[in-house]
């Protein structure tokens, strides 16, 4: 019978584990570490940070995170923060990006005794790294058109999203739309869509919890949305929703 250590470990790179937006990228890690080791690499945004109290805030949290190494987070799963210039726009940051961050992960993965792992990336801004960890495959699990994002610099986020496409052994994209231009790089993508987390959402439906009190006295039923409250949600359809049901 195989045992955890038998099985390849998986580098996993994505958004930041403790997030305020849970998304696919933490459903996907958290099931992954049922059967295997997990090592989740939250990577740097996309966007370039501003002067702001918010971004310098969260400039001198990741730098105190990066400095701790890999931490346990859950069973077979650990997260390590890296440290990236987010400034992908100028050709030597992201020469310095690709030395910095590939030192990390090699040290990071003798330490932690990883060999030969998977790798799997839900962000484009790490391609140059990918095949270059020694890894039996790699995996690119593309969620949106990255180029689009508010506040990124388009041309050079485009690049890194397609040559992580070319490069991947797979690719994964969450709806039919991103299908066809991904396809035209690379014969070896699936549609894989968004899913529900079914056991946390059934929760409502259980009578013997109590409701929570700012929505106790609200009349039934109650029509809800989850998510975040970004400019590219469509605000004019929550709005008419609620026009709808005015109750």
């Amino acid at each position: 019978m195989r045992t955890m250590q038998d099985r390849p470990a998986i580098l996993y790179f994505g958004n930041d584990w403790f997030a305020e937006n849970r998304t696919s990228s933490h459903h996907v890690a958290s099931w992954l570490a049922r059967g295997y080791r997990v090592y989740y690499v939250e990577c740097p945004g996309l966007r370039a940070p501003k002067a702001t109290g918010r971004d310098l805030t969260k400039i001198w949290t990741k730098l105190c995170k990066f400095l701790r190494g890999f931490r346990p987070v859950g069973d077979n799963l650990k997260v390590r923060t890296l440290l990236q210039l987010p400034l992908h726009r100028f050709a030597l940051v992201r020469w310095l990006n690709r030395v910095l961050v590939r030192a990390t992960l090699r040290w990071d993965t003798w330490r932690e005794g990883v060999r030969s792992p998977i790798t799997w990336f839900l962000v484009p801004h790490l391609a140059a790294v990918m095949g270059t960890l020694g890894e039996r495959l790699a995996v690119y699990y593309c969620i949106d058109d990255y180029s689009a994002l508010p506040d990124v610099h388009a041309e050079a986020v485009r690049a890194m999203d397609e040559e992580c496409t070319r490069k991947a052994d797979v690719v994964f994209v969450a709806s039919e739309t991103l299908l066809e231009g991904k396809t035209r790089l690379n014969a070896r993508t699936f549609v894989s869509p968004h899913g529900v987390d079914v056991d946390h959402f059934a929760t409502s439906q259980d009578c013997r919890l109590p409701a929570p009190a700012d929505v106790a006295d609200l009349p039934r039923p109650i029509v809800g949305f989850f998510g975040l409250i970004e400019r590219w949600i469509d605000l004019d359809l929550v709005d008419w929703l609620a026009e709808q049901r005015p109750g």
